[in-house]
């Protein structure tokens, strides 16, 4: 959240904008808290796979069945929040934005 901030400092969002992205933010979160807490019980199923007797090959192709899903969820839910963030932005602010990300993260 601190880089979301800064980087909205960096374009002059106005205070309305940073509420607006910080809301996004917060859904987003909570969206992948969920899904984090998913996968995080993925790995009990295939401890439990793992250490069976036997191995079940169905299961291992249902477990990663089951992750691809959540995995193409959560990129949903990151793709969303990114395109209802740029919406609130202006063109201006969006291109000031990737210039700063490409100077910080790169």
């Amino acid at each position: 959240q601190l880089q979301v901030e800064r980087g909205l400092a960096k374009v002059d969002a106005t205070d309305e904008q940073k509420q607006k992205v910080l809301a996004i933010l917060d859904r987003t979160f909570g969206e992948l808290k969920t899904l984090h807490a998913d996968h995080q019980a993925m790995h009990a199923k295939v401890a439990a796979i793992m250490t069976a007797p036997t191995i079940d090959r169905q299961a291992i192709e249902a477990l990663r069945v089951e992750h691809l899903a959540k995995a193409e969820q959560a990129s949903r839910v990151v793709a969303t929040a990114v395109g209802d963030a740029a919406d609130v932005l202006t063109q201006e602010q969006r291109q000031k934005l990737v210039a700063w990300l490409h100077e910080t993260f790169e």
